[in-house]
C-alpha cells in the first residue's frame, strides 16, 4: 500500500493523509519537494490560509507573480519593480481562509520592505483581492474588519461578481465592528456579502463603542437569508440590538448555539426564547 500512496494510485487516501498536515507548513513544504505528483496535491492544501502560519510577507511577492502588465506598472509607479517569474500554480484559486485584517497587515509588512508612499497600502490590497476575487478561489471561511485607513476600489465589487463560486461555500462569517473601522466601507461590502451569501453555518458578530444601527439592516440580511445557520454569537459593547435578535427567529429550526455577551436586554428576547 504504501508503494501505491507513493506512486500516486491512492489519491483519495493521500489527499486524507494531506489535510492532516494542513495546520503543519514544514510537514506540507517537505511533502510538496517529495515528488511532481505529491508537489500538485500539498500546494493547494499549503495555499488554503498562508496569512495563518508564514510570518514572512514574501508570499505576497509569488500571489503578484499572476498580475498583468498594467497591474505590474501601478506598483512601478509607486516604487516598487517587481521581479516577476510566472509560476507553475495559481496560488490565490487554493484559498480558503480570508482574514482581511490578517491580510492589510501581511501588505503593510511587505510593503515595508520597500522604499514606498504611505497611500501605497491601499493600492496594494485592493490588488490582492482582485487577484484573489477574479482566481476562481472558492472561500470556507472569512473574516472581516475595515480599517478607517482602508478603502474598497470600485472594481473590488465587479470582481466578486464575475466569480459566482466565491462564497458559494462560505460556511464561517466573522465580522468586527469596532470604531476605528470605516462604517461606510463595511456597509458597502457587506451588502454587496449579503446578496451572495446563503450558506453560512456559524456567524460571530462584535460590535463596540458607536452607534451600530448603521449596520443592522445588513446583518439582519444576512442572517434572514441563510439557508442552515446553526451558530450565532454577538458582542454587543451595551448596545441595543434592534431587530437582530428577532431575526434569529427565522433560524429557530437550525440554530444550535446563541451567545450573546454585553447587549442591552428588551422584548426582543421573550419573544425569541418563547418561539
Amino acid at each position: 500500500m504504501a508503494s501505491k500512496i507513493l506512486m500516486g494510485d491512492m489519491p483519495e487516501l493521500m489527499e486524507n493523509i494531506l489535510n492532516n498536515l494542513k495546520n503543519d507548513p514544514n510537514s506540507l513544504y517537505s511533502c510538496a519537494l517529495a515528488s511532481r505528483h505529491w508537489c500538485k496535491m500539498s500546494i493547494p492544501i499549503l495555499w488554503q490560509n498562508p496569512f495563518s502560519f508564514n510570518n514572512n510577507p514574501l508570499f505576497i511577492s509569488e500571489y503578484f507573480s499572476s498580475l498583468d502588465e498594467d497591474e505590474i506598472y501601478i506598483l512601478k509607479e509607486y516604487g516598487i519593480n517587481l521581479k516577476i517569474s510566472r509560476k507553475l500554480f495559481n496560488y490565490a484559486k487554493f484559498l480558503k481562509d480570508l482574514n482581511l485584517f490578517g491580510l492589510i497587515i501581511k501588505a503593510i509588512r511587505w510593503i515595508n520592505l520597500n522604499p514606498v508612499e504611505p497611500a501605497l497600502v491601499n493600492v496594494v490590497i485592493n490588488l490582492l483581492l482582485k487577484l484573489i476575487f477574479e482566481s476562481g478561489a472558492v472561500l470556507h471561511k472569512l473574516s472581516l474588519s475595515f480599517p478607517d485607513s482602508f478603502e474598497f476600489e470600485p472594481e473590488i465589487f465587479y470582481s466578486i461578481g464575475r466569480n459566482e463560486l466565491l462564497f458559494s461555500r462560505l460556511q464561517h462569517l466573522s465580522l468586527s465592528v469596532i470604531p476605528e473601522f470605516s462604517i461606510e466601507n463595511g456597509s458597502k461590502f457587506l451588502k454587496v456579502l449579503a446578496k451572495n451569501i446563503t450558506t453560512i453555518n456559524s456567524l460571530d458578530v462584535i460590535y463596540s463603542d458607536f452607534g451600530p444601527r448603521l449596520f443592522h439592516h445588513v446583518i439582519i440580511r444576512i442572517i434572514k437569508s441563510q439557508d442552515q445557520l446553526k451558530r450565532f454569537s454577538l458582542v454587543g459593547e451595551g448596545h441595543e440590538l434592534h431587530g437582530i435578535i428577532s431575526a434569529l427567529g427565522c433560524q429557530k429550526n437550525s440554530l444550535q448555539e446563541v451567545i450573546i455577551n454585553n447587549c442591552i436586554y428588551n422584548k426582543e428576547f421573550e419573544h425569541f426564547g418563547g418561539s
